[in-house]
C-alpha cells in the first residue's frame, strides 16, 4: 500500500461519522430567483454536481467511492446477521452475500458468526 493511501486510511473518520456529513448536504432547490426571474436549477446545472461535491467530500475524508459502498454493503450484512441471530430466519442469498464479503464466516444452527 503506497504512503498517501495508508494515510487516507488513518484520517477516514468512521462509517457512521461520514454518513453525517454526507446527509448533512442538502440537495439544492430545483426552483431559485435570479433577477426577479424564476429559473429552474437543471436548466443550468446537473444533479451531477450535488453528487460530486459527495464524492469530494468523502475524498477529503480519506475514503475511497469503492470503499465507501463496500464499507455499506458490509454494515448491511452486519445488521441482517444481528436480525438473524436475534430472530433466527435469514435467507440464503444474504448468506451467500456474507459469504463473498467473510470468507470465514461460520454458519450454525444457532446464529451467524463473522470473522
Amino acid at each position: 500500500m503506497s504512503q498517501k493511501r495508508t494515510f487516507d486510511k488513518l484520517k477516514q473518520p468512521p462509517l457512521s461519522e461520514i454518513l453525517d456529513m454526507l446527509y448533512a448536504i442538502k440537495k439544492p432547490s430545483p426552483v431559485y430567483i435570479l433577477g426577479g426571474t424564476a429559473h429552474a436549477r437543471d436548466d443550468y446545472y446537473a444533479d451531477i454536481q450535488f453528487h460530486l461535491e459527495r464524492v469530494m467530500l468523502l475524498e477529503q475524508h480519506g475514503w475511497t467511492y469503492e470503499e465507501f459502498f463496500m464499507a455499506l454493503e458490509k454494515r448491511g450484512i452486519l445488521e441482517q446477521v444481528r436480525d438473524f441471530n436475534d430472530n433466527m430466519g435469514f435467507p440464503a442469498e444474504s448468506i451467500d452475500r456474507a459469504k463473498r464479503f467473510f470468507p470465514n464466516a461460520k454458519f450454525t444452527q444457532a446464529s451467524i458468526e463473522l470473522e
